[in-house]
């Protein structure tokens, strides 16, 4: 009776035994992967960050140059009429000439 008990309690403790190092091994895996998703995200971020960046700098640079577009304000943009238009093409175009 005392070696089946013996035996019995043996297998037990190996059966706590395995199922612990399957659950250190799980979490093991879950930690590993927590980090590796931890990690990418990370990166995405820094990508995103950088393009934002640029993208800022590009619509910087692209305003600048708009601002110094004239469109038709100053006096070198202004046309002069054509006199080879007919009447009715100046009516249309409203010149008074």
């Amino acid at each position: 009776f005392r070696e089946h008990a013996a035996k019995e309690r043996a297998e037990r403790i190996k059966a706590e035994q395995s199922e612990l190092q399957r659950r250190k091994d799980a979490k093991r895996v879950r930690l590993a992967k927590e980090a590796q998703q931890k990690a990418y995200a990370g990166a995405l971020a820094a990508k995103a960050q950088k393009a934002a960046i640029a993208r800022q700098e590009a619509d910087a640079q692209e305003r600048k140059k708009l601002q110094e577009v004239t469109w038709g304000m100053g006096e070198d943009a202004v046309e002069l009429p054509d006199e080879n238009l007919s009447e009715e093409a100046k009516k249309l175009f409203g010149s008074d000439s």
